[in-house]
């Protein structure tokens, strides 16, 4: 269907099921703003959201937004998400779509419906999102034989989409053989802008953590480093995780004698995490990998400038804009931290430019044609 492909996204869930975080939000957004543009987009994912399910019917499409969503239930209740009648709705119908797109990996629903796809000689596009990166494989020898075989040869028939250039060269070295193309993330930021509220107290420095608290995103890390800080701080801490690691932070916090610089929020969503950003000087994320990071652009979106590793996919852009710091020494953030040398400036260019750098480079209709160019580009093949 020249000049208008049929699209069909597998994902393992899909709004509402808002406690799996960014993707969500990434994966559902890129949908509407395709359907947005005149193209016919459909959805196959599960129940899934957590350990409960979606009180959603089954089987038959539901307009989300503008999109046509099949829900599918699940017969596991964890992140495998196996479903049995995904997989034949999708044996069936696979050769009625243009661009079938997968989103994730390391799970049954994706190993099977690209499993199917093989067999059915169709290809296909496929997000890993990070899932096939230096770090997820060297805390896996299962997955880095799997890939081996006969993963490589199951996957011959993909189309990659990185969503940083980071991945993107993560990506072309794992399959230098496949086609690998590079689109960010759509991430989805409100209107009008977040405004700063004056600090009570500005000698103080008030650093904002906000994403899932898993051993990953180098918190560990940030609490060394900021217990040698020698001016005043505070670090609020927004997200969820493993009760019993997060507990070992906590007591690894009290070795390092900051607990009492700390506040541990939990999940914050909506207008709140927005708001957060807003309250704060500065968001902190140490990761050791993150093939995009969402909550990097929506905290410049909030005018917050950024404090990262060189891991984060984002870091290019980061640089690029002027919006926050790439740090790949210890010693430099400290310093940086303590003296607040040239933090001023780019304080001043985050809170005069963000919003706008955002929404042009990750929401907009410019966003959406270059993913729907992609799709057409692959229908001509």
């Amino acid at each position: 269907m020249e000049g208008r492909p049929n699209i069909l996204h597998i994902v393992p869930s899909y709004k509402p099921a808002w406690i799996y975080g960014g993707p969500i939000m990434s994966v559902s957004e890129l949908c509407q703003w395709e359907s947005h543009t005149g193209q016919e987009v459909s959805v196959y994912t599960t129940t899934a959201n957590g350990k409960e399910e979606l009180p959603v019917q089954t089987g038959v499409p539901i307009d989300v937004e503008g999109v046509s969503v099949f829900y599918f239930n699940r017969w596991t209740k964890d992140h495998t998400h196996f479903s049995p009648a995904l997989f034949l709705k999708l044996w069936k119908n696979a050769k009625n779509f243009d661009c079938i797109h997968i989103h994730s990996w390391w799970n049954l629903l994706t190993l099977f419906s690209v499993f199917v796809l093989f067999l059915q000689r169709k290809k296909y596009i496929l997000s890993p999102r990070g899932m096939l990166s230096p770090y997820t494989l060297g805390h896996s020898g299962l997955k880095r034989k799997f890939l081996k075989f006969p993963g490589k040869f199951l996957l011959k028939n993909a189309v990659f989409h990185a969503t940083s250039p980071q991945e993107a060269s993560e990506l072309k070295a794992l399959f230098p053989q496949n086609q690998i193309t590079c689109l960010p993330n759509f991430v989805k930021i409100p209107d009008p802008v977040f405004s700063h509220n004056p600090k009570s107290e500005p000698d103080i420095l008030n650093l904002l953590f906000l994403s899932r608290i898993d051993p990953k995103k180098g918190l560990e890390r940030s609490f060394l480093i900021l217990s040698e800080l020698t001016r005043e701080w505070t670090l609020t801490l927004a997200g969820t995780g493993n009760p019993n690691y997060i507990l070992s932070l906590k007591e690894y916090a009290v070795t390092l004698g900051i607990e009492n610089k700390l506040s541990w929020k939990g999940h914050v969503g909506g207008k709140d995490k927005f708001q957060l950003y807003a309250d704060h000087d500065f968001l902190i994320l140490l990761s050791e990998n993150e093939n995009f990071a969402n909550v990097v652009a929506e905290s410049v979106a909030m005018g917050t400038p950024v404090l990262i590793s060189p891991q984060v996919g984002l870091s290019d852009w980061i640089t690029e804009t002027q919006t926050g710091w790439v740090l790949k020494d210890k010693n430099k953030l400290v310093d940086l931290l303590s003296t607040l040398q040239s933090i001023n400036q780019i304080s001043e260019n985050t809170r005069k430019n963000g919003y706008r750098l955002v929404k042009e480079a990750f929401y907009s209709v410019n966003l959406a044609k270059k993913y729907v160019n992609f799709y057409q580009s692959l229908v001509k093949q």
